[in-house]
């Protein structure tokens, strides 16, 4: 059965964003993958750790991700950073695309066949 993806976002990730990871992580195991990130990434909040730890949850190593970067990742695209859109297949097209349409944490996003070509 392939992994499910999932995002957690969130304005600044410092916190609840990790927090969620944290504990998704936790209760998926190895049937998900899981990422979090924020429009800025505000470096991991120290309460945040704690809180986990009295949950004997580590998330301490956990890193707070810039949004852009972890879409990129999230949509298997990361290592075509520096690529040009024009030398981008027709599937990784439509990837990008779906990774620009969260990009401002839209609260509702309706997709019109998004994964045609994926």
């Amino acid at each position: 059965m392939k992994k499910k993806k999932i995002l957690v976002l969130c304005t600044g990730n410092s916190c609840r964003s990790q927090m969620a990871e944290g504990w998704i992580k936790y209760y998926a195991g190895n049937a998900a993958e899981v990422w979090s990130a924020g429009i800025e990434a505000h470096g991991l909040n120290t309460y945040s750790v704690k809180s986990m730890m009295d949950a004997v949850m580590d998330i301490s190593k956990q890193k707070s991700k810039p949004l852009a970067t972890e879409l990129l990742e999230y949509v298997e695209l990361a290592d075509k950073i520096n690529a040009s859109i024009l030398s981008l297949s027709g599937g990784m097209k439509r990837s990008l695309s779906l990774a620009r349409s969260l990009i401002n944490c839209p609260e509702i996003l309706i997709l019109d066949e998004p994964t045609t070509g994926l």
